[in-house]
């Protein structure tokens, strides 16, 4: 069955990965790829929720959410790094800077204590029989067909709600849209199935609106940033340089939020409602 081995290759990929991280901490694509390849199987993984025995799923599910989890902060100031060089380079701030040295210092702080606290080996391995286990109740279900036109009809159907219904103004509101889409945009994008034709959002709408909304999530957690390390920031020049910095980013932040209702309003115009 092409999903059984989808979703095996899946996890040896990120087995594959975190056999290295301890020396790959400092490479910001190649924590991006093991979040990414997590999240896909997350994705997937959710698409059969349903069918899979609910302690299985839930174990699994876990152990692959707090693995992710424990990247998100050097994720955080990988990301804020990059937007505050994009920022010198819009206001003509040389850089680096005594502002840019203070966010490295974050980041070394964060890899130093994420190299004692790595996951072991037997950990996956333990995760992975319970992937099997998973697949192997996939694989035996009646009738798959069936249930995978139905889930996506149901997961695109609730998204549209969602996107009807987005508080742009609540941040809990957009992290859950910008989950529910991404989950929505895997499952059409992976899964061995004909799905497209049974799904309200299309893969090119659930991924332009999930990018859109991402663009606005990294400049919330680069302002977390601040607040979470606050003591490093706390040299007057650093704070007036800090000050500045998130005066752009809420800008930026409200510029993303109307860009965001454009295109929902465009969606909604062209085809009367998602």
């Amino acid at each position: 069955m092409k999903t059984s081995k989808l979703l095996k290759s899946k996890y040896e990929k990120i087995v594959e990965n975190y056999a290295d991280i301890e020396n790959m901490l400092y490479d910001e694509n190649f924590i991006h790829e093991l979040r990414v390849n997590i999240r896909e199987l997350r994705s997937m993984l959710y698409f059969f929720k349903p069918i899979a025995k609910k302690k299985k799923y839930n174990a699994l599910n876990d152990f692959l959410n707090n693995l992710s989890g424990q990247f998100s902060k050097l994720r955080e100031i990988q990301i804020a790094k990059q937007i505050y060089k994009d920022y010198c380079g819009v206001k003509t701030i040389d850089y680096p800077n005594i502002f840019s040295d203070i966010l490295v210092k974050v980041e070394e702080a964060i890899v130093s204590d994420l190299k004692r606290v790595l996951v072991p080996r037997e950990e996956f391995e333990n995760n992975n029989k319970i992937l099997y286990q998973v697949i192997k109740e996939i694989e035996n279900y009646e009738d798959i067909e069936k249930f995978v036109k139905k889930r996506i009809t149901k997961m695109s159907k609730d998204i549209a709600n969602q996107i009807d219904n987005i508080n742009l103004s609540d941040l809990d509101d957009i992290h859950r849209l910008r989950i529910s889409l991404k989950r929505l945009k895997y499952a059409l994008k992976y899964l061995p199935f004909p799905l497209e034709k049974y799904s309200h959002i299309s893969e090119k709408v659930a991924n332009d609106l999930s990018d859109s909304l991402g663009v606005m999530l990294d400049k919330y957690a680069t302002l977390s940033i601040f607040s979470s390390y606050s003591n490093a920031f706390v040299n007057s020049s650093i704070s007036y340089h800090r000050g500045l910095f998130e005066g752009y980013l809420y800008n930026e932040i409200d510029l993303n939020k109307e860009e965001f209702k454009n295109k929902i309003g465009l969606l909604q115009s062209q085809i009367g409602g998602i």
